[in-house]
């Protein structure tokens, strides 16, 4: 009985080996195609590897050397991005007014009661 269980269990871990490697022979989306589609056939010529037969990049004409450090700082100028603190304070602030403005409309037993039920939801009980 011990026997058979392993029996099965090894040819189930075999059918899903066997599966598993069948769908990746069939496999539209071969990652070693989308690069030769993507980067082109020479990519994988000897002369662009290294010892290894790891990949060299490819220096095309916008990734020249002195383009990389010469960006200017227009983008960052022209987005002005604030501080994270100041966007911290705008947001409070929203919030807290819209929190206002909401127990304003309340009278005072029912502004008791919906802050106590709103402490007690963060604080728990």
């Amino acid at each position: 009985m011990k026997y058979t269980n392993i029996k099965s269990l090894i040819g189930i871990l075999m059918l899903i080996f066997l599966a598993a490697w069948a769908a990746a022979q069939d496999d539209p989306l071969n990652p070693m195609q989308d690069i030769k589609n993507t980067m082109g056939e020479d990519i994988f010529s000897p002369g662009q590897q290294d010892q290894l037969g790891n990949a060299t990049p490819v220096i095309t004409g916008k990734n020249l050397p002195g383009s990389i450090g010469s960006q200017s700082t227009q983008p960052k100028a022209r987005l002005q991005p604030k501080p994270l603190h100041e966007l911290a304070r705008e947001l409070a602030q929203e919030r807290a007014g819209a929190a206002r403005a909401a127990l304003e409309r309340l009278g005072p037993a029912d502004r008791r009661k919906k802050l106590r039920e709103d402490w007690a939801r963060l604080l728990g009980d």
